[in-house]
């Protein structure tokens, strides 16, 4: 019975802290580094990870208000886990190349903005009406995208551009549960799609923006044969997330499974490509 609670609230602190969502952008950083074909040093999957976590724990603990988590959270481990993650990203920071720097500020500077009303805003852009959504996935294609395409010797723009888009829907369309979960906690000034037409047509617009992606995946030219099959099969999983989503369904649902997609994808790449290896 312990070692049932035990668990439960590691669970909860592992996915309250942001370390499960970090995971995932690492996880997805290295799915586009295989499209890319490049090999991401451990100094910048260390970047991306530490990174991730203190934006979104200074997003979760600064501003959302259906964040209202206890003092006793807000622990000593709270601090001492983004303390470590501070340390690692100030030292990981200088290894990353000149554009990397700038392209990783700039990431930074907009979850600034999403966060935070400056006094030359009249509000922050999280609290913009219908931006919420552009903004996390224009955030995570910066950071799973741009930063993993810097490391490219000979960077090719076509791909960039395509795979930004592939990324771009996929961060979409997996944060419509998200918004689905949420859509009478939300101040109704956010103007979530969910809050705008309803949960059904809301699927709706997620499903033809999987269909599209599959699409454009299918005719595009230079993606192999184990990231389009994988990337299909994620895909197909979104979207049954999606299908099943609804007001009434657990924090877990989106927060563990949902956010999870990402550390399947790169699984599903990883045991593609050795069946593939085992093949030759």
């Amino acid at each position: 019975m312990k070692i049932k609670i035990y668990f439960k609230n590691f669970i909860k602190i592992y996915i309250k802290y942001s370390i499960h969502v970090a995971l995932a952008v690492v996880a997805l950083s290295l799915v586009s580094a295989y499209f890319l074909q490049v090999k991401l040093p451990f100094k910048l999957l260390i970047f991306i990870f530490s990174s991730t976590l203190l934006g979104y724990n200074f997003v979760k603990f600064t501003t959302i208000d259906h964040y209202k988590l206890s003092q006793k959270i807000l622990s000593f481990s709270f601090f001492f886990l983004n303390g470590l993650a501070t340390v690692a990203l100030l030292i990981t920071f200088f290894s990353l190349n000149i554009k990397q720097r700038l392209l990783a500020l700039a990431a930074s500077f907009l979850v600034l903005l999403y966060g935070r009303t400056f006094p030359f805003q009249q509000t922050n852009l999280r609290n913009q009406q219908g931006m919420k959504l552009y903004w996390v996935a224009l955030c995570w294609v910066i950071i799973t995208v741009g930063l993993p395409y810097l490391e490219a010797y000979k960077p090719n723009i076509i791909s960039l551009l395509f795979w930004s888009l592939q990324v771009g829907i996929y961060v979409i369309v997996a944060s419509l549960p998200f918004e689905i979960r949420d859509m009478h906690k939300d101040d109704q000034s956010l103007k979530t799609w969910p809050q705008q037409v309803g949960v059904q047509a809301t699927k709706k617009r997620g499903y033809g923006m999987l269909i599209a992606a599959t699409l454009l995946l299918l005719l595009f030219p230079y993606v192999s044969w184990i990231l389009k099959c994988t990337t299909i099969l994620t895909q197909l999983l979104l979207f049954i997330f999606l299908w099943n989503s609804s007001r009434t369904k657990t924090f877990y649902y989106s927060s563990f499974w949902v956010e999870a997609l990402p550390l399947f994808w790169l699984l599903f790449v990883e045991l593609f490509s050795y069946l593939s290896i085992g093949k030759q």
